[in-house]
Order: structure tokens, then sequence, then C-alpha cells
């Protein structure tokens, strides 16, 4: 009488899940859809997934967040996230009439405490560039530091988008988590904008291009030419997971305090 379809409501939440994330694809980032599909598989569908979603309820929900909360296995942010995802879903649940009401509707959203900012001072990072000074990847940090930019920003940079005589960068295109997508724009809509750099970050890049320009040649029937100014020794992207490989390697190296790369960016604001 209230419109309900009763096999749709006998549905698995990972079945819904599976077609809900395929749904996405066409909405989202494909970085934004791999951080939701493995919030999905690793702690929600643990919990969620064998239930049918008429079985669903607000106690199943808010002893999942309890769980994570506690077990201290996501941050808060994240958990943040689970939220978003399992309400999202639902409620696209309960507009087909799958079942009569959202019941993540009336769990509260979680509370997320803001994790403590680090970053290094001038003579830690000072510290850490010497040392990373004979790196192959030494620009992307110099470039982290000096200019704030993200890492996928910094990867998908290319020497069209760098004006080294008026000293300016636009950020124009990004480089994404898999490290094999190149994506026109910003990560927001207010990342797409211009930096401007000093007369040592613009001399080292010059240094960059002409050593750039060097391996190109070198390998000009193999080269790939996406136009990066940080690159392979053949052209192609470099993977974001390669690049923190060798960040955390130099910071050992350097004795300083272990950070994120994207902690980087607190230490440019600083």
């Amino acid at each position: 009488k209230r419109g309900l379809d009763l096999n749709a409501s006998k549905t698995l939440y990972k079945d819904f899940m599976a077609d809900w994330l395929r749904d996405k694809k066409t909405k989202v980032k494909p970085r934004t859809l791999e951080t939701y599909a493995g919030l999905v598989k690793n702690h929600i569908l643990p919990a969620l997934g064998k239930l049918e979603l008429g079985e669903i309820t607000p106690r199943s929900i808010q002893n999942l967040y309890n769980d994570l909360q506690e077990s201290g296995r996501l941050s808060g942010e994240n958990i943040q996230k689970v939220h978003t995802i399992i309400k999202e879903s639902l409620n696209k649940a309960a507009g087909w009439d799958m079942i009569i009401k959202n019941p993540a509707a009336a769990v509260d959203r979680p509370q997320a405490k803001a994790a403590e900012m680090l970053y290094w001072n001038d003579e830690e990072s000072r510290q850490f560039l010497t040392v990373a000074q004979t790196d192959r990847y030494y620009h992307a940090f110099m470039l982290a530091i000096a200019t704030g930019m993200r890492q996928g920003e910094i990867l998908g940079l290319r020497w069209q988008d760098v004006d080294l005589k008026n000293r300016m960068i636009s950020v124009r295109q990004i480089l994404n988590h898999d490290g094999k997508t190149l994506e026109a724009g910003a990560k927001t809509e207010s990342g797409n904008r211009s930096i401007g750099i000093d007369k040592v970050t613009a001399k080292e890049l010059e240094k960059l291009r002409h050593r750039t320009n060097e391996e190109k040649m070198k390998n000009r029937d193999i080269y790939d030419d996406h136009d990066l100014v940080i690159c392979t020794v053949l052209g192609t992207p470099v993977s974001p997971r390669n690049l923190n490989r060798s960040f955390y390697r130099l910071i050992e190296k350097a004795g300083v305090k272990k950070i994120r790369f994207h902690d980087l960016r607190h230490t440019h604001v600083v």
C-alpha cells in the first residue's frame, strides 16, 4: 500500500552497493571513486554487506561507527566519509522505493577531531632539500615546499604552464592518484590558479628543463612526451607511490621529523 517493492527490499546491501558504485563512475572523479570503493570494501560491507536493505537499522549503522571509532582503524574524517556513503546510498534506495525510509537519516554524523598539523621549520626544510638535491625527484619536493602545490598538481605540471621569465606557474592539470591518468583542472575549482615562484626556484627549474631536453633527445625513439615537468627518464608520469617511497627514504637519510608529502603544504604556509 505504501509503494514498497518487497522483493527489492530483500536485496543484499553488498549487491546494492556494487550498483551504487558503478553509478558513481560518471559523477565523481576517479580518485574519489577509488576512496569510496576502498571504504565500502574494507569497512562498510564487512559490517552491513550481508544485511538486506530492509534489515538495516539506525542501530546497525551506529554500531559500525562505534566500532570504527573504538578500534582506531579509521580517522574521524574517514568515518565521516563512511557516514556520507551510507546515508547517500540508502537515500537512493528510499528514493527508488526499495525501503520506506532511510535509516541513516536518524543517525548523527560522527564527529572528527582535527588532526595535529605537522610541518618542518626552515632548518628542517633546508636539511631535507640538501640531502634530496641529488635525487631525481628533488624538484618535486622543492616545488611542494616553495609553492604549496599538491602532489597531484606537481606530478601533472606541464612545461607549457611554467613561465620562467615572469616566474609564474599555472595549475591547469593534475595526475590522478593511480599514477597514470592526467586530468584537466585542479582538485577543486578554486585550485585552478597561478603561483609566483622565487628566483632560486626558477633557476632550479631551468636546470631541470635542460636535463629533460637532454633525456628527450637521448631517448627520442621511445620517449613518451607529455610535456611533464616531473617525469621519468622516458617522459612518462611519476607514480605517486614511487615519489612517496623516495620521500620517506630521504627523510630517514636527512634525519628530520617524519611527515607526509601533503604536510609540505603546511610547511610552505608556515
